[in-house]
This record gives C-alpha cells, sequence and structure tokens, in this order.
C-alpha cells in the first residue's frame, strides 16, 4: 500500500462550515449561514470539492446561492506537486464562456 494515492479528506466539517460562513458575511457585510455542507462521495483525490448553499438576508427579503468550493489539499503526497486553484479557475472560467447557457457557465472566482 507504499504506493497507494491518498484521497484528501475534510476533518471536521462543522469548523470547515463556520469559516465559509464567516469568510461569505464579512465579503458580503450581512451574516451568511450555510445551512448544510456536502462533499460528494467521488470528490476526487487532487483537493476536496464542498456543495453548499449559502444563505443571507438581503433586506427584500432572503436570498440564496449555491456554490462550489475546491480546498487545497494538505496532505504529505499530493496527486499533483503543486496545487494552483487560481489557475484551475481561470480554466474553468475560460471554458464557461466559451459554453454559453452550459450549466457550469457561471463560474465565479471568491
Amino acid at each position: 500500500m507504499e504506493n497507494a494515492r491518498p484521497t484528501p479528506l475534510l476533518e471536521d466539517t462543522e469548523l470547515t462550515k463556520s469559516k465559509l460562513e464567516s469568510w461569505f458575511s464579512s465579503r458580503n457585510g450581512v451574516p451568511v449561514s450555510i445551512p448544510e455542507l456536502k462533499i460528494p462521495e467521488s470528490t476526487g483525490m487532487s483537493s476536496v470539492t464542498l456543495l453548499f448553499d449559502i444563505e443571507w438576508d438581503a433586506g427584500t427579503g432572503m436570498r440564496r446561492e449555491a456554490c462550489v468550493g475546491r480546498l487545497q489539499p494538505g496532505i504529505e503526497r499530493p496527486v499533483f506537486p503543486a496545487c494552483d486553484l487560481s489557475l484551475q479557475y481561470e480554466v474553468m472560467d475560460s471554458i464557461g464562456r466559451h459554453r454559453a447557457g452550459h450549466l457550469y457557465s457561471t463560474v465565479r472566482r471568491i
């Protein structure tokens, strides 16, 4: 098992959820909540994928937005020698812009 590639895990989902709520709240200037944080079973081996909605009071009523997050792996032997989430974002954004109307065309850098 020496050559097995480890899959990054998220050890404390509640702490991660709390950190995300705090981060979104500070960026939006209003309290933001995340009702549920999901990690798909097929999250992959290079990073952890998070699926969640954010909710906040927009002044005219509650708003909800679906989000996908990717966490840089914190493991000793990552799949790729360097993890460049900014580059990954640029690639996904470029693909989205060239596939107008496609479900994944709303990639947004946060």
